[in-house]
């Protein structure tokens, strides 16, 4: 006897079928034929449905394509499970992140399982990363992060202070062979060498400069008895103006 025949008339003629067939043209013919059909009483007809689906009139129809957020559910309305960043309350699927921004995914209202960038799992809630280090951007709990502000580099897991590089330094991060680099010094300095020097090492009277980009200082603005030139070093007052003691 062929698969899912319970009776027939002949070897080769089926007149009834088992609960996950149907009787086509004296032949059983599997319900599952049609998406998400499980049993079935014709081929037009179905009586349940496979997970994912629910019977809709005489069909199965996909949960998700009744809502987006439903991944098994018993009827258009109804949900029995949802999608990972949904939680079901009742028999509808909420958005984790309407209990809060910060969550991506949760198994309740009470209970995130991910969060989003820049938060840890703390418990059943997310924090924020820089909550646990101000320099922090992103982490994967209280004490380990994995990326920091430009004011902090990444040190293992620790994100730590520019200055820890050079007490002037106020902006870093890890160079091409993952060794703390001071980028930017202060105002007051400039940055040679991974380090920060003060402006008249490099030009004579200069308090505010920036980089030159070969190791050495442009000066913006010398102290009270010079001017900066337009070649960015400093000259005396009276260098222009005769018998000049202060100038800008």
């Amino acid at each position: 006897m062929a698969s899912g025949w319970v009776t027939c008339n002949s070897p080769t003629n089926a007149t009834s079928c088992t609960n996950s067939y149907f009787l086509d043209n004296w032949n059983c013919t599997l319900c599952s034929v049609h998406p998400g059909w499980v049993t079935c009483s014709s081929g037009s007809t179905a009586l349940s449905c496979s997970p994912g689906y629910y019977l809709n009139g005489a069909a199965c129809s996909l949960c998700s394509a009744a809502n987006a957020a439903f991944v098994t559910c018993s009827s258009s309305i109804a949900a029995l499970s949802c999608a990972s960043n949904y939680y079901l309350s009742g028999t509808s699927c909420i958005a984790c992140n309407t209990v809060y921004s910060s969550w991506v995914t949760c198994s309740s209202a009470s209970v995130a399982l991910t969060c989003a960038s820049g938060y840890f799992i703390n418990g059943t809630n997310c924090s924020l990363c820089s909550a646990a280090n101000s320099f922090a951007v992103t982490c994967t709990s209280a004490t380990a992060f994995t990326a920091c502000t430009n004011l902090s580099y990444l040190s293992g897991t620790t994100c730590l202070a520019c200055s820890d590089i050079d007490t002037f330094c106020v902006n870093c991060g890890l160079n091409p062979s993952n060794v703390p680099s001071c980028i930017v010094c202060d105002n007051l300095h400039f940055l040679s060498n991974n380090s920060c020097l003060a402006c008249s090492v490099s030009v004579p009277n200069c308090v505010n400069c920036g980089n030159d980009g070969i190791g050495g200082a442009l000066c913006f603005h010398c102290d009270t008895h010079f001017f900066a030139a337009d070649d960015h070093t400093c000259l005396p007052c009276n260098t222009t103006i005769a018998h000049c003691t202060y100038c800008t």
